[in-house]
């Protein structure tokens, strides 16, 4: 059994680790493109300002009238030896080596390139200086054109300067000495998130359905491999504690029909009473199961009552200490001996509680039992110098038939149904239970009650 559900575990762990990264790994992939895509139409917008930005500034030179002149000054610095190719504005590499002479043959289609053109060797011959503040103004209208509202700032760089494949650049001339155009956009992770939030949200989701399943899945095996070990237990258990008495009365009788003379009555009697101190065990476990199925089906209540609380422990312990043996110490330290509580329950914790720590407590128990008063209330102690409970199995012994596994050695009595009855009861009357142990040192229950009034 539990090797299958290890085996189908893993094999849905496996499952859900691909699937969320392969969510992980598409998430990335659209973030980088989401990013990529953005710069490109930033790109572009940028070097459409600045062609529009250009053709505003020539329009006067471009549109003149028939028999205007102009004179151009070329200083030979400035410009040296034409250039023989003409070079892709974005990356600067050649698209035509050593140009010579072409015709060109115009359409209505690059007519609109050809005013670009002319604009940008204008621009250049002139030298006019790009204004910033102005192409801002531009620039922040073309990018609301393309649904874009992020912030950005502008400025030249030197046309030497190294510009990375992820700058957002435009050019204002057709040289590689042209002035470099760099829009530095705040763009954070946030605001890619929020263009592709549908997306996002979507994956986000099934990355956490997917592993919320995969907890649920493990915490369901879990459940399953507990409940089998205490399923296996509580039949161990039970055979074991009905096997005894049912062998002592099987005993008990054989002796009776068999080797009892019918004369000596003490004998029989005293065959008897063994009989019915077992048969009286056996009454008092299987009420113990009723009571619980009672008060978990609510058909029976707690009943508040005034009552003398330090009698009845001391009565609960007096009876402990007559059948084992031994002294158990009490301390009690309230000021009131009437306490308004539920008689049976307070009667069965208490008795529960020490039982508990007689059995842990091994061949020389030292049990303290206190009663001490608190800030609201009251709380009551039984401490033992058993063996502790292991830490990982502390929270695990209020659960119903649930006992600190021993492997397959039985040397300690009981169904497992102690400790849960006792949180059962502290619950209905509204109590708090802790509990502290240390391995070879003992343990010690504590129980905070209100005050009834």
């Amino acid at each position: 059994m539990n090797k299958r559900l290890t085996f189908i575990f893993f094999v849905a762990v496996f499952t859900g680790c691909g699937i969320i990264f392969f969510q992980l790994f598409w998430l990335s992939q659209v973030f980088t493109a989401s990013n990529r895509n953005f710069r490109k139409i930033a790109s572009d917008a940028l070097q459409k300002t600045i062609n529009n930005y250009q053709m505003d500034q020539t329009s006067d030179i471009i549109h003149s009238k028939p028999g205007d002149s102009l004179t151009v000054d070329l200083d030979s610095t400035a410009l040296r030896q034409p250039d023989t190719k003409i070079l892709d504005y974005r990356n600067l590499h050649p698209i035509i080596k050593n140009a010579r002479h072409f015709e060109p043959k115009l359409t209505n289609s690059n007519v609109e390139m050809i005013k670009v053109m002319i604009a940008r060797v204008v621009a250049q011959v002139t030298n006019k200086p790009v204004i910033l503040s102005t192409l801002k103004v531009k620039y922040k209208e073309e990018l609301l054109k393309n649904g874009l509202k992020q912030s950005f700032i502008l400025s030249l760089v030197p046309p030497e300067s190294k510009i990375a494949p992820d700058d957002v650049v435009g050019y204002s001339g057709l040289s590689k000495n042209s002035a470099v155009v760099k829009a530095t956009f705040n763009l954070g992770s946030l605001t890619i998130i929020k263009r592709n939030g549908v997306s996002l949200f979507i994956s986000i989701g099934l990355i956490f359905l997917t592993s919320g399943s995969l907890y649920y899945m493990w915490y369901v095996i879990r459940q399953q491999v507990l409940l089998d070990e205490i399923k296996n237990g509580l039949i161990n258990n039970v055979t074991h504690e009905f096997r005894t008495p049912i062998a002592i009365l099987q005993s008990t009788h054989e002796a009776i029909d068999n080797f009892t003379d019918p004369a000596d009555f003490e004998k029989t009697l005293r065959y008897i009473r063994a009989n019915r101190t077992v048969l009286k065990k056996l009454e008092i476990n299987i009420n113990r199961i009723l009571d619980i199925a009672s008060y978990e089906n609510k058909s029976r209540q707690v009943i508040l009552e005034h009552i003398p609380l330090k009698i009845l422990i001391q009565d609960v312990i007096a009876g402990f200490e007559l059948g084992h043996g031994i002294i158990i110490s009490f301390n009690y330290r309230m000021s009131n001996e009437l306490i308004k509580t539920d008689q049976f329950a307070i009667t069965t914790i208490v008795s529960n509680l020490v039982d508990n720590a007689l059995k842990y407590s091994g061949e020389q128990p030292a049990i303290t039992v206190n009663v001490n008063q608190i800030n609201n209330g009251w709380n009551l102690e039984v401490i033992d110098n058993g063996s502790g409970i292991p830490r990982q199995y502390i929270d695990l012994i209020f659960d119903k038939f649930y006992r600190v596994p021993t492997g397959n050695v039985h040397d300690i009595k009981g169904y497992g149904i102690g400790l849960s009855y006792v949180k059962m009861l502290t619950e209905l009357l509204k109590g708090h239970l802790s509990v502290k142990s240390i391995l070879g040192e003992g343990t010690k229950f504590t129980i905070e009650f209100p005050i009834n009034d």
